[in-house]
């Protein structure tokens, strides 16, 4: 009896250790959560609590080099050219046909006015030379983005990338989570779980 009685009471003080450490945990890890999305410091500063810094600097040059890389093997894949050439004739077909409704961006830009220009200087002949050639005009098209892509391709993608990862990191942590509750509460009902 004495022996039942002792393991019975090993179980529960176990039981109510666990809860203890789950309580404690899950505690430590909600004000973790709501330090890290109140924190105003940037995401680059942030991330130094966690890294040395070399070891920061190395991890954001590999991200970059890793995303310019996965972007321009994209963009260098011949399909990218014959997709790009194909929207923007289709693009210029519908302003020439007058089927296509203007964007704020298009009534602010060079293009309305070059494609007023076009349909009033020609009077659908544009419209019409272009329905007739539409496939060789593509693929001349194509071929010009792809060289392009291919001369300066790469230096074009790695100065973008270099510049919106520089610009995320300089975010404010706490602008991650603006509108993301959501996210927050299933982080947080993950790690509930977990635990």
């Amino acid at each position: 009896m004495m022996i039942i009685a002792i393991i019975c009471s090993f179980v529960v003080g176990a039981a109510l250790a666990l809860l203890v450490v789950r309580k404690v945990a899950t505690s430590k890890i909600d004000k973790f959560i709501s330090g890290i999305q109140n924190y105003q410091g940037t995401i680059a500063r942030f991330m130094e609590r966690y890294f040395a810094p070399d070891e920061f600097r190395l991890f954001v040059s590999n991200l970059k080099e890793n995303l310019s890389q996965k972007i321009y093997a994209r963009l260098s894949d011949k399909s990218f050219g014959d997709d790009v050439s194909h929207v923007t004739l289709g693009y210029v077909q519908d302003k020439l046909s007058g089927n296509r409704e203007e964007t704020q961006q298009d009534n602010q830009g060079f293009l309305k006015s070059t494609f007023r220009a076009i349909k009033n200087a020609v009077k659908g002949g544009a419209e019409t030379i272009l329905e007739a050639n539409r496939g060789s005009i593509e693929e001349r098209l194509s071929e010009k983005i792809n060289e392009v892509i291919s001369a300066d391709g790469y230096a074009i993608v790695s100065n973008i990338v270099d510049k919106e990862v520089d610009k995320i990191l300089s975010m404010p942590v706490a602008k991650l989570f603006e509108g993301n509750e959501q996210l927050i509460t299933s982080l947080r009902q993950k790690v509930h779980k977990a635990f």
